[in-house]
């Protein structure tokens, strides 16, 4: 890994006036290329901080996230580390104003649901997103195999300016062992499958929970469930036989879809490949209009 001697050479210096993002394990800072003047997304995580279950499982996992190349990834361009702070420090694209998290907060704020044509552009993206995860055929990077994303929420999720949804992994990833991983709590509560809660193996089915979940609260502009302890989280998902978005005007079908991501019962579960070819998605793999069809007037 690069240690940080070598940022101050691509880069400009980290100034606390360019703090974009603040999170519990580290920060965001706008910086920008010395050789072109771009402006890069730098994500500095506190190693000391993260509990176990957040850190990547080796210091070459980082590293890995910069040979990810896919149209809905937030791409990775460096990644550097200061032994003497214990901080990684992760360059990658910056998109501006675009973070779905905010996206849902402005439409509840002014009373208004998302377009239905809108979450399924999310849907679709993000299901191409997850096949390239999910697969162990990954061009440009074979040598990661199947990896699970752990931490699918919608302040992880940008609608870019060139008509892309894109996924940004927080450093939370974990490559999969044959088919499952014997589980910890990991990722935001909210969006933490049932198997996650119960602390059991996980696979790649629990993607499509917590982008199940991300999908819901994009229409509903509410968690599925709000709960604080993860035993009460996990009761509250256990008594939901059925979830309904069409009283929010949404289609029976993607309501339909919804559901079945949404199964308590993994083996029951949509996986992304089943979801990629659902018929009712292609037409929204393309990117979208200018704008997204958003309003935000």
């Amino acid at each position: 890994m690069k240690e940080l001697a070598d940022y101050t050479k691509a880069y400009t210096e980290i100034d606390d006036k360019m703090l974009i993002g603040e999170g519990t394990f580290g920060n965001v800072y706008l910086v920008r290329t010395l050789a072109s003047d771009q402006q890069r997304a730098l994500k500095v995580i506190d190693m000391q901080r993260a509990p176990e279950r957040y850190k990547p499982s080796s210091y070459s996992d980082l590293e890995n996230l910069t040979s990810m190349v896919h149209q809905n990834l937030v791409r990775y361009h460096d990644v550097f580390y200061s032994s003497q702070e214990n901080k990684a420090y992760l360059v990658m694209d910056y998109h501006e104003r675009c973070c779905l998290a905010d996206i849902i907060v402005f439409y509840h704020s002014h009373k208004r649901y998302i377009p239905e044509s809108v979450v399924w552009r999310v849907l679709a993206h993000m299901m191409a997103a997850l096949c390239y995860y999910h697969t162990p055929f990954k061009s440009g990077a074979s040598h990661m195999g199947r990896m699970v994303h752990r931490d699918i929420k919608p302040a992880n999720i940008f609608l870019a300016s060139d008509g892309y949804c894109k996924l940004v992994d927080s450093a939370s990833f974990r490559l999969l062992d044959k088919t499952t991983i014997n589980s910890t709590i990991f990722g935001t509560l909210g969006y933490c499958s049932p198997e996650v809660l119960k602390m059991e193996q996980y696979s790649d089915k629990s993607d499509i929970w917590a982008l199940g979940a991300t999908i819901y609260a994009m229409c509903m502009q509410r968690p599925l469930c709000r709960e604080t302890d993860p035993e009460k989280q996990r009761e509250a998902i256990s008594s939901i036989e059925s979830i309904d978005i069409t009283s929010a005007g949404y289609s029976t079908q993607l309501n339909t879809i919804l559901n079945f991501m949404l199964a308590s019962n993994p083996a029951k579960r949509f996986s992304a490949s089943d979801l990629y070819s659902f018929p009712a998605l292609r037409d929204y793999y393309a990117p979208a209009p200018e704008g997204w069809g958003l309003d935000f007037s």
